[in-house]
């Protein structure tokens, strides 16, 4: 009987060994599955869709980079947090080209949110501009230049093309990402007359509808209210 108890004690001891062994070689494997990176690459745009009435449309620009901040929490493994701080970062906007400074390996997985936080740069003449071109109540087209010196922060829970707050990042499918400011929300406010009354200032030989903190103050101060407000951030 004695015997009998031995080796059924060991053989128990053996198979919860083998279990512990086992089970701590998932827990690695786990680990190592959800560390496994994902390439994303970011682009910056402006949305292009006419305001106005359609008679602004805006056609391109810069912005100028301090920090950029990548906040994800995930279902599973831990969540991911980093920051790049960059000096006077200038990217053009356009939707087609990718950033080499805004291409990250990050961590794979389902992701509850994604929260993405941008600074513009401090020290810039200008943070922020946009083009674009006005065509009056009268049938005279001006080109149009937003200038933008101060700082402004964006901060925006990404999203999928549909809409949806849960991104799932594979290792083996590289990711895009689009930031996306809105001009035309930001000019929503501007009324036409105030665009057709607009002073003119000659730019690089064209007469120009140019907006700053100087120049059609009054149209600057409705855009300025709006420029923190319909920012998007979209994983395609």
């Amino acid at each position: 009987m004695y015997v009998i108890k031995y080796i059924v004690v060991r053989i128990f001891l053996l198979l919860f060994t083998m279990w512990l062994l086992l089970c701590s070689t998932s827990c690695n494997e786990n680990r190592k599955k959800w560390k496994q990176p994902t390439d994303v690459s970011f682009r910056m745009d402006v949305n292009r869709s006419p305001a106005s009435n359609g008679n602004l449309v805006f056609n391109g620009g810069i912005i100028v980079l301090e920090r950029f901040e990548f906040d994800g929490k995930r279902e599973q493994g831990e969540d991911v947090y980093f920051r790049n701080d960059y000096d006077e970062l200038n990217i053009s906007f356009d939707s087609n080209t990718s950033i080499a400074e805004l291409d990250f390996d990050i961590p794979q997985g389902t992701y509850t949110k994604i929260e993405i936080e941008i600074e513009t740069d401090s020290e810039s003449d200008i943070s922020i501009l946009v083009e674009g071109d006005y065509t009056t109540t009268t049938g005279t087209t001006y080109p149009l230049r937003l200038e933008l010196e101060s700082v402004e922060i964006y901060t925006v829970v990404a999203t999928d093309a549909g809409g949806s707050t849960e991104i799932i990042l594979d290792t083996d499918v590289p990711a895009t990402s689009v930031i996306m400011l809105d001009p035309a929300h930001w000019f929503g406010t501007v009324s036409a007359s105030m665009l057709d009354d607009a002073d003119l200032t000659d730019v690089d030989g064209a007469q120009t509808i140019l907006i700053n903190d100087e120049t059609n103050e009054d149209i600057f101060d409705e855009i300025e209210d709006r420029m923190d407000e319909a920012t998007e951030v979209i994983f395609q």
